[in-house]
């Protein structure tokens, strides 16, 4: 097997495991929306069909009308089959990591390394996975604390914990691995909440429904606490994967402030929503209101604590000396760096008119955010860095 062909084959299985990640993730957001939304609109008053029935709702959808209500306890005899809904969750946490292995433990020097990390590749997977196992101890934790039944409180104590720890991890990991980390935090809480507590106290309650028993009294009101807990979180890691993608958010000395803002918007916009969902909307413009505050929010953390530099030769030919030295190894149609087949995204930087015609993308990528090289893995200095700068403002 040539090397080329190991390297497009890696490609190829992480692209696969992506696409089943994002299809599994699509099934349980949508199955987590689906069912607050049905708990919210369910018709509640007296006009339920036998004292069994804690409410009702009519539904069209897909040319045909559906009836449904929902059980104070199992009926009896108990209906089957009985349709379970935890492995969209699995299967969404198990390709994560999966991903995670592929993409970042494997490439750790390129992908998961901040600049001068002070541990290895190794240590660092090994890092990321403690930092997963404890951040849920430690939410699982404040679950058994009083602060659970003030949700205001709680969330904010939880957005503080995730921000100290988004600070902390930009001391080993690289910006976007930062943000994919806290992504990956919310989502194993969130998987951990469908395997450890929702889908016991189901079977609690199936058991129990089978063997005559009265269930205890409360006994679904933790599970079902965990579930709306889910239905808040799901936007935030959203936002996170996507925000993976924009270097615009998370390299920048704001990421962390930024970051926070968007997850005060997604709670915002879903908290909407919820309330919509249940008949008490009056305070809608306020959570409209707050939402668009908070998504002006992130852009300003951001721009006031940009990265770009005044200082530098405006000179294109000093810029592209820069670029010759730090880019083009990748971005050639043959790329002469170890491992790189072609060059990343389709773009060259060859020519003068490719490099003039990629100078935003330059500006973004090697100046502002500094995401490029990864893990500037060529060593590309601030008074280079300075140099592009100059030259891609001037050309504006």
């Amino acid at each position: 097997m040539s090397a080329a062909f190991a390297i497009f084959a890696a490609d190829f299985f992480a692209a696969l495991l992506r696409w089943f990640h994002i299809i599994a993730a699509i099934a349980w957001v949508g199955a987590s929306f689906y069912f607050i939304w049905l708990e919210n609109a369910l018709n509640r008053g007296g006009d339920q069909r036998n004292e069994n029935i804690a409410g009702h709702l009519w539904a069209v959808h897909g040319g045909g009308f559906y009836y449904l209500e929902k059980y104070k306890n199992a009926p009896a005899p108990l209906p089957a089959p009985l349709h379970w809904f935890k492995w969209e969750a699995y299967a969404t946490w198990l390709s994560g990591m999966a991903l995670m292995v592929v993409v970042y433990y494997a490439n750790a020097p390129a992908r998961l390394l901040a600049e001068n990390a002070p541990v290895g590749g190794a240590m660092a997977s090994a890092l990321s996975v403690l930092f997963l196992i404890v951040g849920y101890g430690v939410y699982a934790l404040l679950c058994r604390t009083p602060l659970i039944r003030k949700p205001l409180t709680f969330s904010f104590a939880g957005l503080l914990l995730l921000a100290l720890s988004a600070e902390l991890l930009f001391l080993i990991f690289s910006p976007r691995a930062v943000f994919l980390h806290i992504g990956a935090l919310i989502g194993t809480m969130m998987s951990a909440n469908v395997a450890m507590v929702i889908i016991p106290a189901q079977k609690r309650m199936v058991a129990d429904a089978k063997a005559g028993r009265e269930p205890k009294p409360g006994a679904g009101m933790h599970a079902a606490l965990r579930s709306l807990h889910n239905n808040y979180l799901a936007l935030p890691v959203v936002f996170l994967m996507v925000a993976g993608h924009a270097p615009f958010f998370y390299d920048n000395r704001g990421a962390t402030l930024a970051m926070i803002f968007m997850m005060l918007c997604s709670f915002a916009a879903r908290h909407f929503f919820n309330c919509k969902n249940r008949g008490a909307p009056a305070n809608k413009w306020l959570w409209i209101a707050a939402v668009f505050a908070l998504l002006s929010g992130a852009p300003a953390a951001v721009n006031i604590t940009s990265r770009l530099s005044a200082a530098g030769d405006s000179d294109f030919a000093a810029a592209r000396v820069v670029i010759y030295k730090h880019c083009a190894q990748c971005h050639s149609e043959s790329p002469t760096y170890i491992g790189m087949p072609a060059a990343p995204g389709g773009l060259l930087l060859e020519s003068d008119e490719q490099i003039k015609t990629a100078r935003e993308l330059i500006l973004k990528q090697a100046v502002l955010t500094e995401v490029m090289p990864p893990a500037n893995i060529t060593k590309m200095t601030k008074e280079e860095r300075a140099v592009l700068g100059a030259w891609a403002q001037s050309e504006q």
